[in-house]
């Protein structure tokens, strides 16, 4: 699993095939929309009732890749979201590159 998420970290960061990084993104923000990975679940946990506001908070939990991709693997299982191993990937660089923005 850590040579998943170095091998992406090195994609995306590097700016590697442009089509191939575009690619991956655009399943991450695939499978968040049709998960709905944006609506209630979050806002239950939001301090200020804004679902995309874990993302984005001060205090965030997630401050690095493999805590963030443990973090979507935590929401798939808890979900039961019937989701493989590759688009858990692309689920955390597409939220890295949309909100995380970790270094």
């Amino acid at each position: 699993m850590w040579l998943r998420i170095s091998l992406l970290a090195m994609l995306l960061s590097a700016g590697a095939a442009r089509g191939e990084t575009d690619g991956i993104l655009a399943l991450g923000r695939r499978v968040l929309a049709d998960n709905q990975c944006n609506g209630a679940c979050h806002q239950s946990h939001a301090e200020d009732n804004d679902p995309l506001g874990l993302y984005t908070r001060a205090n965030r939990k997630v401050n690095d890749r493999a805590a963030l991709h443990r973090q979507v693997e935590h929401c798939v299982s808890r979900l039961g979201s019937m989701i493989f191993p590759e688009e858990i990937d692309a689920v955390a660089a597409a939220l890295d590159v949309d909100y995380y923005k970790l270094k």
